[in-house]
């Protein structure tokens, strides 16, 4: 299993959630899209935005947990962190962010709706292209089976 995915897993995200709040899940990553889509070579911001507001979905879905499971899912994360050399140094709360992200993207099924499919391909990019705000070898890290 990936780290990434058992880092996530740490969440204990219900399927139940995934389904009710898909298609509001689904539309911030449809707006994000279109923000990447209108973005310009002199003006990043609308860039950012998207990332923004993919990051405030992503804390959203870690935040719905009662506070001590959210303390749970950040210590495992660290813990993760800590046994990684390529993870060192990094702020645990960021990698569970993007980790979520990252699941939110490719791992949940009540997400997956071929229509959207370029929507969710280009978050992707703008994401990779910022080395996921974790670096380029940390995200592989994440990928990386253990």
């Amino acid at each position: 299993m990936a780290l990434l995915n058992s880092i996530v897993k740490s969440l204990n995200i219900p399927k139940e959630f995934l389904v009710r709040y898909s298609p509001a899940m689904r539309e911030k990553f449809r707006e994000a899209s279109r923000k990447f889509e209108k973005k310009s070579s002199i003006d990043s911001s609308s860039i950012d935005d998207g990332i923004n507001q993919c990051l405030h979905l992503a804390s959203s879905v870690v935040l719905r947990q009662e506070p001590a499971d959210v303390e749970d899912a950040l210590r495992a994360a660290s813990a993760a962190i800590k046994q990684e050399p390529e993870l060192n140094g990094k702020d645990p709360d960021t990698i569970l962010t993007i980790a979520t992200v990252y699941y939110l993207l490719h791992e949940a099924p009540q997400l997956k709706v071929q229509e959207e499919a370029e929507d969710f391909r280009r978050v992707e990019q703008a994401f990779a292209a910022k080395d996921w705000l974790i670096g380029k070898d940390a995200m592989n890290k994440l990928l990386k089976s253990a």
